[in-house]
Order: structure tokens, then sequence, then C-alpha cells
């Protein structure tokens, strides 16, 4: 993926959360909040094994 389209996501989830994500504390409670919903299985953080369909969260249940 180019940086600009990262950036542009990143910014994208800044402005949908109203969230300072340059913020560490805010960066460690969503890694937080990711693990816990991790741990209740209700999302999977496992890469896709297809690197043309992305990364990252794989399934939202």
């Amino acid at each position: 993926m180019h940086r600009n389209g990262v950036l542009y996501r990143i910014q994208k989830i800044h402005d949908m959360l109203k969230l300072n994500l340059e913020s560490p504390d805010v960066r460690l409670r969503l890694l937080i909040s990711f693990k816990i919903l991790e741990m209740e299985g209700r999302i999977s953080l496992e890469p896709f094994e297809d690197a043309d369909e992305g990364g990252g969260v794989t399934r939202i249940e």
C-alpha cells in the first residue's frame, strides 16, 4: 500500500472517531480494546493469507 493511501485512511479514522491518534494513551486504549474483542472471539486480528485482500482485522461478528 502506498504511503498516501495509509495517511488517507488514518485521516478518515481520525475524522470518524474524533480521537487524537497521535496520543500514545489513545493508541494504547484502542489496542487494548481490539485485544479484548479478539479474546472474546468477536474479531480476528490475523492478517489475510492473500496480500491482495489486505491485512489487519479479518472478520467482525
